[in-house]
């Protein structure tokens, strides 16, 4: 997983890629081990808790705007999780989205979204994954392949590239699973920072839908890492952009295991 990825939640990852959503029978590992061991550097070791805000965009200007707590946590089977719960605007707030790995690795991870105007919770499957996510610029598919629980890839790495007078490396992926928006993502790791910076998502013809890009301003230091602090989706198919804005964070944070279970969705924290 990458810190971009963690951070988009979209801290939605430069997405995409990286080493989140790596397949463990290909591992980056296997093609450079020091491509691998940049990313693994910068990379929480076993969970994290951010406050983030998503803005939403369109031609005419600022749609709306979303308040978030984004966990995600690595287990000892080699799983991970990632839950969402927003807290605004008030009509959304207590809505929650739960996304586990499966231990399938040729599975779709598993998505349970919790609605409490109906308190109930349903399963997010198939082409459904293609949906926006409570409104934003990401679709639930997007969050799975940022938070890295998508893991079912082919990937191959190519030439480096220089992007702002930067050298990166450039991690190309296809997702292999059966509905999935996208037939490649490459993403550009910065190769100073260790974290990536840009990725972009693009469907069989080759057209860009989608490309995610870090500020590189908003990218601070903490606890020897470069964390991006500010990310922004623009989806081209649509004419329209989200940005992240993250407000607090905290790396390796205490989170209990039960936060991440179905039944537990509908206690609001």
């Amino acid at each position: 997983m990458s810190w971009t990825v963690i951070v988009v939640a979209l801290c939605l990852g430069a997405v995409g890629g990286a080493q989140a959503q790596l397949p463990a029978e290909a591992s980056i590992e296997h093609i450079d081990p020091d491509v691998k061991a940049c990313l693994s550097r910068t990379m929480p070791k076993e969970s994290l808790r951010a406050t983030i805000s998503l803005r939403v965009f369109d031609d005419s200007g600022e749609v709306s705007k979303f308040l978030a707590n984004l966990y995600w946590k690595s287990f000892d089977d080699g799983r991970s999780k990632a839950l969402v719960r927003f807290l605004e605007p008030p009509h959304k707030s207590g809505m929650a989205l739960l996304i586990e790995e499966s231990s399938n690795r040729e599975a779709e991870p598993e998505m349970t979204m919790y609605l409490p105007e109906l308190r109930t919770t349903r399963r997010l499957v198939g082409t459904a994954l293609r949906g926006s996510m409570f409104g934003t610029g990401f679709s639930y598919e997007d969050f799975a392949q940022i938070q890295g629980v998508a893991r079912d890839h082919d990937m191959r790495l190519l030439e480096d590239q220089e992007l702002d007078e930067r050298s990166h490396y450039v991690i190309e992926t296809s997702p292999k699973v059966e509905h999935s928006a996208y037939d490649r993502i490459v993403t550009y790791v910065d190769q100073q920072w260790c974290l990536p910076t840009m990725s972009k998502f693009s469907d069989r013809s080759g057209s860009v839908l989608k490309e995610l890009r870090v500020e590189r301003s908003e990218v601070h230091e903490i606890g020897g890492r470069q964390i991006p602090h500010v990310v922004t989706l623009h989806d081209h198919s649509r004419g329209a952009r989200t940005e992240v804005v993250v407000e607090e964070i905290e790396v390796d944070a205490n989170l209990r295991d039960l936060m991440f279970t179905r039944g537990h969705l509908s206690r609001g924290r």
